[in-house]
This record gives C-alpha cells, structure tokens and sequence, in this order.
C-alpha cells in the first residue's frame, strides 16, 4: 500500500464526519440528496485494445456520426461536474490545496476525462482522432489554424523550433512542419490541437520576450482554449497522444497566468506514462528504432518537467528515481531516423567526452543535472528524517557528480553560434558572450563558468548549509559564486538573446540575489568584494527587466531592492558592517512557489531577528 494512503483515507472519513455533523447542527442534513458513489471501473479492460501511438504518426479513422457523440459529450460533462463537485468537496486545502475547484479548469473536469475514456472507447463508434469541437461547452472565441496568417504562423512556427523543440523532444520536427505547411486542411483532431500548442506555446514565449510585433497577433490564450475544448478527446486516448497533449499545455502553463498550472498537467502525464510504463526497460525497449526514441524520449520530458516544477513548488515527485529503469535517449540529432546512426549511438558510451554536439546534446546534459537535481532533493531536502545532519561527505559527493557533469561538456560547445533559423538552446543554458573579428557577429560560447542549470543545481545543494547557525566559510565562498554565476548569466542571456520569463526563472533570479546578500551579512568581510557587489547588481538589472515586461515582478524587484539597500549600501560606502548585524524590519512577501517561500521566510527571519 503507498505510503500516506491510510492517513489519507482517515482524513477524508473525517472531514466527511465533520460536514456531516455541521449539516445536522443546521437542521440541513435531511435535506442532503441521495448520493451514488462514482462509478471508476469501467468496462472489462480485456475487451479493449491497448496499443499505443506515437506523437507524429496518425492513422487516419473514418468517422462517424455527431449525434452520438453529442449525447455521449453531454453525458461526460455532467458526470464531469459530478467530479469536480466530489474533489472540490472532499479535497484538504489545509496547504492551499492540491486539488480543487479554484481554478478554471479543475483537477476533477482532467479525471473525469480519464475516467470517462474507456467508457467512450468502448461504447462510441466515433473515432478518437476526428472529434468535432463542441462550441456549446467553452464561450471564448473560436480560433481557427486557417484563419492565423501566415507570416505570423512562419513566426510561431520558428519560436517554437528554436527555443523549445529540442528542450522538449516529444514531437518529430519533420511531422510538425508538415501539420505547419497544411495547417489550413487538418481534420485530425489530434493534429490540430498538437498545432494550436505549438502556436500557443511560441505565442507566449514571444509574449515575454518583448517581440510585439508578433505577439501583438499571436492570440496565444486563444489557441490554447482551443485545446481545452477537446481536452476530454484528447485524455481518452489513454496513450502517447494523451501525455503529448498534457506535456505540451504543462510547457505552456509555464509561462502562462491562471489555469490550473504546469504541475497538475505534468503530474497526470506522467501517471499516464507509467500506465504506459514508459518508465520501465522492456523487452521491446531493448530493440533500437525511431519509435523506442520517441518513446524514451516523452518519458523523460515527462521526467525533466516533473522535476523542474515540482522541486520549486514543495511537492513530491510524481515517480520516485528508483523506480525507473529505462534508459536516456540517444545522443543523435532530433530528426535522426536512420537505423545505422542510431545503432551506432547505442553502442557509445555516455561517460566519455564528445567532440560535437548533436540537436540533442542539450536536453541530455539538462537531464542529467535534473537527476543529480532530484537525487539531491531526496538526500539533502527529505522530510521524514528532519533530524538528518548533511555530512560533508554527501556534500562533497554531489560536487564530484558536478564536476564530472562539467567535464562531459562537448568539445564544440565553445563555438556554437545563435542563428534565427537553427534551434538553439540558449535559454536558460550556459552562455558567454564574445565578438567575432568583424564585430557584426555575435557569438555565444557555451563554457563552464557561465552555466545557469548548473549554477542552480550547485545553490541548491549549498543552501541547507548556508542557512546552518554556523555555516562552514567554504560553502558561504561557494554558495556566493555560484549565486553570482546565476545572476550574471541571466544578465548575459538578456543582453544577447530574445530570453523569455517564467515565474520560476524570476524567483531563480530573485533567491540567488537574496542569497548572495544573506551570504554576504553573514561574513561581509570574507565574502564581499568588488566581484560580488557587481553580482549583486547583475541580479538588480534583471530584476528591473523582468518587470518592465512583467508588472506583477515588481513585489520581486522592490523586496530585493530594499534588501540590498540596507546591507550591501554601508558596505559600498565603506562603511562598517559587522557580521550578523539586525536590518530591522523587511515588509513580508508572499512567494507562490514553496521552496522559495520557505527560504524566504527563513533568510529575512535571521536577518531581522523577527519572525515573519
């Protein structure tokens, strides 16, 4: 039985218990209707087929009539708010909720769909890839791929391949391009709503990045509530286009405001990966091919944006590292399908040092610090051990994994260049900036010192020791450089490239400036110098230009802003500033994601001597 299961059920008998005594203290309980427990089971699961489908590769289905499928789309939505009444009112917000009915598209409205998939694949004759839109259960605009014109199509088309298709890898670059260049003639509801996130999630990256001249006719929300439309379509799949379509709205929901948020899409994605069990070495996973890639591939997107959003926001993990056993993608470029290269690639060893990088390269060498990432979060940040010391020997460990990782790096990543139409991940990567001779080109060099994944990763091992009574004088040194490398790169990033916000990259900016200032009260003789205040600054610039583009920034900027004034100010001036010394009091700021709240809290509480 998983763990907390029992004391889940025991808290939910007794908040039913609690609503039930309240009704009867009301003189309301008899006038409670009659309740039918929802019924999950579904038909026999012999009598259906389980195969799955591949992200790129449809089979077109003859379709069949609308009226059936009217009815059975009326049926789901009303067991559908049936659902989201159940969870809404059985759900424990006493943490602010993992499930609830506070968001416009609920937790319970995504099980119902799941849910409500088998019954319709087994009762319906119409096909899963040819469902009709239903105009009657969404009122915003409707949004037809037709309708986008096409220089801004080309734009979102672009955006999309460079800056996120191969930090994603779920969808094969030849596949979205020909859904791109007949986008005006798809009847596949799959296709079609695959496309409307390709142009959402482009149109909101474009959105942050200050391009208006495309984003101004992007529509980003409105391809996306496109999607939403189908949703329930897309879900009953119950297979690769399911977790396609949820991998694909959690990227988007990155960067996007309101909805019910990257981790409620990314958590059921992965729950129905490993029904797939996409996470597991089989037999068939052992054979080489273009399909076992792509299916590696999905898993581990699913895994790096598991862990990406579930570390920052205090939740567990949707599967744990041991329970995986499949192996990382192959080291080849993305568009890759010929047996022989791949064969080849199987057959290389992942611990030596390659000479060029592939379109790939990037994504693996990410994945890697995400495992290290998440092996550190289970080690260091566990929470049924909070009497757990961390020894210097499991600090010293991670920082050898580190090192190696640095070492690994591809020779040719000091000579990559950015070019508009070639993807690039320099977003949110390692990038130094240097002119060629001519001074018209820009070249960004990728190099150890400036690596934003890596300088993340390494803050997030050193912090539980900064934050120690008495912190050892080496980690608050390394803590501060590696809190600087964040801020200077990111500084670097929007100087040279079109860098798109997130909450998560404001709040990285944001905690690594307020570490690095934490680090600096604690020993300002040790620690500050004309490097650090320069840092310091970096993290200040950012801060400013997040906000001009992103308002709700502010509460950031100013927090961090006031901060600084007061310690590294009389410092700057020459000031003496003794170790430790209270800054009186900081106004409170509510940060939405856990982590950095927490240490927020915890930093600004030693700072002032008051609690928050």
């Amino acid at each position: 039985m998983p763990f907390g299961r029992n004391q889940y059920v025991a808290s939910l008998e007794r908040r039913v218990a609690e609503l039930e005594d309240f009704l009867a203290n009301k003189g309301l309980l008899g006038q409670v209707s009659t309740f039918t427990p929802y019924n999950i089971s579904g038909p026999n699961p012999a009598s259906e087929s389980t195969g799955t489908h591949l992200p790129g590769h449809e089979s077109h289905l003859d379709s069949a009539t609308h009226t059936r499928a009217s009815s059975v789309s009326d049926t789901a939505v009303e067991d559908g708010d049936s659902m989201v009444r159940i969870l809404r009112d059985l759900s424990l917000e006493s943490n602010g909720g993992y499930i609830g009915a506070t968001s416009h598209f609920t937790m319970g409205r995504l099980l119902n769909s799941l849910v409500q998939g088998k019954q319709r694949a087994f009762h319906e004759d119409h096909p899963h890839g040819q469902m009709p839109y239903d105009k009657e259960r969404d009122e915003s605009p409707s949004m037809r791929l037709a309708d986008v014109p096409s220089e801004v199509a080309n734009k979102l088309f672009s955006g999309y391949m460079k800056h996120v298709a191969t930090r994603y890898p779920i969808l094969q670059s030849n596949w979205i391009y020909e859904l791109h260049s007949r986008r005006d003639r798809i009847d596949n509801a799959y296709e079609r709503n695959v496309l409307h996130l390709v142009y959402a999630i482009a149109g909101r990256f474009l959105q942050t990045t200050g391009d208006t001249d495309t984003s101004a006719n992007s529509y980003p929300e409105r391809h996306q509530a496109q999607v939403l439309k189908d949703l329930d379509e897309m879900l009953c799949h119950n297979d690769t286009r399911s977790v396609v379509t949820l991998v694909l709205l959690a990227v988007y929901s990155l960067r996007a405001e309101g909805g019910p948020g990257a981790w409620a899409y990314i958590g059921l994605a992965m729950r129905i990966a490993i029904d797939m069990g996409l996470h597991r070495q089989t037999s068939a996973v052992d054979n080489v091919s273009f399909e076992v890639e792509m299916r590696k591939r999905l898993f581990w997107s699913c895994y790096t944006l598991d862990r990406q959003v579930f570390i920052p926001s205090g939740r567990p993990f949707s599967i744990c590292d041991r329970d995986i056993d499949v192996a990382l993608p192959l080291d080849v470029d993305e568009s890759c399908q010929d047996i022989r290269v791949l064969q080849h690639a199987s057959k290389l060893d992942p611990n030596t040092r390659r000479t060029k990088s592939t379109s790939l390269t990037a994504f693996l060498r990410i994945l890697q610090l995400r495992r290290i990432e998440s092996s550190i979060q289970q080690t260091i940040y566990r929470v049924d051990q909070p009497s757990h010391t961390t020894t210097d020997a499991e600090v010293d460990e991670y920082l050898e994994q580190l090192g190696q990782w640095k070492a690994l790096i591809p020779l040719d990543a000091r000579t990559q260049t950015d070019r508009e139409s070639i993807a690039f991940d320099g977003y949110d990567y390692y990038v130094r900036v240097s002119f060629s001779t001519s001074g018209l080109m820009l070249r960004t060099s990728l190099i150890l010192r400036q690596m934003v994944f890596y300088y993340k990763c390494h803050r997030f091992l050193l912090y539980p020791l900064v934050s120690k009574l008495r912190p050892n004088s080496r980690y608050l040194n390394a803590c501060a450089d590696v809190c600087g490398g964040i801020a200077q790169t990111y500084k670097r990033l929007h100087q040279t490239l079109s860098v798109g916000y997130s909450l998560m990259a404001l709040q990285t900016v944001f905690m690594a400036g307020l570490t690095l200032v934490y680090c600096t009260w604690l020993l300002p003789g040790e620690i500050y110098d004309t490097t650090v205040s320069n840092n310091i600054n970096a993290c200040s610039i950012v801060l400013f230009v997040i906000t001009e583009r992103w308002p709700a920034a502010k509460k950031y900027r100013d927090a961090f802003e006031t901060v600084k004034q007061i310690v590294i100010d009389p410092l700057s001036d020459k000031q003496n500033h003794k170790p430790r010394r209270s800054i009186g009091t900081i106004s409170s700021l509510e940060l939405p994601l856990d982590e950095a709240r927490q240490e927020y809290s915890s930093i600004v509480t030693h700072m002032t001597g008051q609690p928050m």
